[in-house]
């Protein structure tokens, strides 16, 4: 597609307005300040606790894993301002924001006025895009580095002067350390450098390619050593890998099966990339199915939107990196891009604009109405300080507080931010269920406070397969009691229970498949559509 030449005053005002209303979203999600949720919790953590030193070069714990960078900044920023949300998310704030005009440059580069707008209208009002500048995870860094990458790139090939080789060189050698799928970034835009007849044609821009790419490999080969090395075996962290082969994130290594996963799984990914939560996905993979079309045919600018695949392909089959979600986050730029390609060459006719006007209809406008209404109000995700809140200001001596196994991480975080009253002994008062419990075990443990005249059970992170251990928990209690007052927040559920009442069957063994009703809020991130965990990139 042709560089747009000449804009209008009206379409530089609408792209300008995009950008700051892109801006204001962004900006006002963080100043929201929600509670952390588990896995904010669990990296919080080994920020709060360790040294830099020790965060860069020990695995993180509770399956965490984050890149170099990011790490240094988050524990600069906690440093200097505090260990409060708002200070350890701010990190993901200037990336987010960096994204916007970052995006435009790419866009301007790769197709007309008209797909521009469409571009950046899907990127500033998209869900997750705006939710990963509001979160203490490095998924913005991702965006940010691949739309830098591909952006110093194509500015390099319009036109291959030293200057600009040393930008792509230098931007490629940074984004190694913030950001883990940089490397397939870089593959595929070295592939596709390799690939352009000017190159090969232009002996110095061949050489300085071999140096860029050289440099290129030297950080990513140091990145390794330093700091992936020690856990690439999965020996870190050995839950991770687990957790997505049950995503099944990962491409098989069989042709057969390969093959399925391609046109189920990673149809899937196409229709919704990065949990992008859009209401009719199928609209986006008809564009994007259109623009990779134009891509392959055309082998030019879009076509380096599309080298990063076949490398993470690879590495999925390999398990070096699971393609799938969050985790596909990184390649969303590129897929919106494609996607306003594609609407681009259907505005020929009378047909085609009206199938471009529906597909960019379908996919802008229920993301720019979820995020405007979500400006004054954001949602919460897991909003368990103000259930702490809530216990705490109505706890009386003697109470017992019993925490589910995903409440605890959120209870020790929250503690001193609770306002419990003076004489609150949380040694004697809190009760935590052990891990990994089976359904017996959960019943047997909720029976040793039979008898007791008050019981806070809170739920916390109970969805999922996490929301079978919270209903049974509740269940139990239903059993050996009743509850007398309930409070809930988003993903947070808190129930005051009698257990003193005289008909609890305390004398027969508890029903393992009791159901009892868990009226907790969804966890959501602007869509009740959200996967169960984050539980890293890996």
């Amino acid at each position: 597609m042709p560089r747009p030449i000449g804009w209008s005053s009206l379409a530089k005002g609408l792209v300008s307005a995009l950008i700051v209303l892109g801006a204001i979203l962004r900006i006002a999600r963080w100043f929201h300040g929600r509670s952390f949720w588990l896995d904010e919790i669990y990296l919080a953590n080994s920020v709060v606790t360790r040294s830099l030193h020790d965060l860069l070069f020990h695995p993180l714990e509770d399956w965490q894993a984050a890149p170099p960078g990011f790490l240094v900044i988050v524990h600069v920023f906690g440093r200097i301002f505090g260990m409060g949300e708002r200070s350890l998310r701010l990190t993901s704030i200037p990336f987010g924001l960096a994204s916007l005009p970052l995006m435009l440059a790419v866009a301007k580069r790769v197709l007309r006025t008209g797909g521009v707008l469409i571009a950046m209208a899907a990127f500033c009002f998209l869900g997750p895009l705006i939710y990963y500048s509001d979160e203490l995870k490095p998924y913005c860094c991702d965006v940010v580095v691949s739309l830098a990458i591909t952006l110093a790139t194509l500015s390099w090939m319009d036109e291959p002067r030293f200057n600009r080789a040393v930008v792509l060189a230098a931007v490629g050698a940074v984004g190694v350390y913030f950001s883990f799928p940089a490397i397939f970034v870089l593959a595929g835009a070295g592939i596709w450098i390799l690939a352009r007849q000017r190159i090969s044609r232009n002996p110095a821009a061949l050489t300085h390619a071999w140096i860029i790419f050289a440099l290129w490999l030297a950080a990513f080969a140091l990145d390794y050593l330093i700091f992936l090395r020690p856990f690439a075996s999965g020996e870190a962290h050995p839950h991770l890998v687990q957790y997505w082969v049950a995503q099944n994130a990962f491409m098989p290594h069989s042709p057969i099966y390969a093959l399925r996963w391609i046109f189920a799984d990673l149809g899937s990914i196409a229709r919704n990339p990065g949990g992008m939560w859009l209401d009719y996905p199928d609209a986006a993979l008809i564009g994007l199915i259109i623009g990779a079309t134009i891509a392959l045919r055309q082998r030019g600018k879009l076509l380096l939107l599309l080298a990063p695949l076949p490398i993470v392909l690879l590495a999925s089959a390999i398990k070096q990196y699971p393609f799938g979600d969050r985790l596909a986050l990184f390649f969303v730029p590129q897929y919106l891009l494609l996607i306003a390609a594609g609407v681009e060459l259907l505005w020929t006719n009378l047909a085609g604009k009206a199938a471009a006007v529906a597909i960019a209809g379908c996919i802008i406008i229920p993301s720019a109405d979820r995020a405007m209404g979500y400006l004054m109000h954001s949602p919460g995700r897991e909003e368990s300080l103000a259930a702490y809140r809530w216990v705490a200001g109505n706890y009386q001596p003697d109470d017992v507080i019993y925490l589910t196994q995903f409440a605890e991480p959120s209870f020790k975080f929250y503690r001193s931010q609770s306002n419990w009253p003076a004489g609150f002994d949380d040694e004697k008062a809190v009760y935590t269920q052990p891990g990994n419990m089976q359904p017996s075990q959960i019943i047997r443990d909720v029976q040793h406070l039979a008898g007791r005249k008050r019981v806070w059970v809170v739920l916390i992170h109970a969805e999922g397969g996490d929301f079978s251990v919270a209903m049974l928990t509740k269940s139990a209690f239903d059993q050996i009691g009743r509850p007398v007052m309930t409070h809930s927040e988003p993903g947070a559920a808190v129930y005051l229970y009698d257990c003193t009442a005289a008909d609890s069957p305390l004398s027969q063994p508890l029903n393992e498949s009791s159901s009892g009703t868990i009226t907790i809020e969804p966890k959501v991130h602007d869509d009740p559509r959200s996967r169960k965990s984050d539980r890293a990139q890996s």
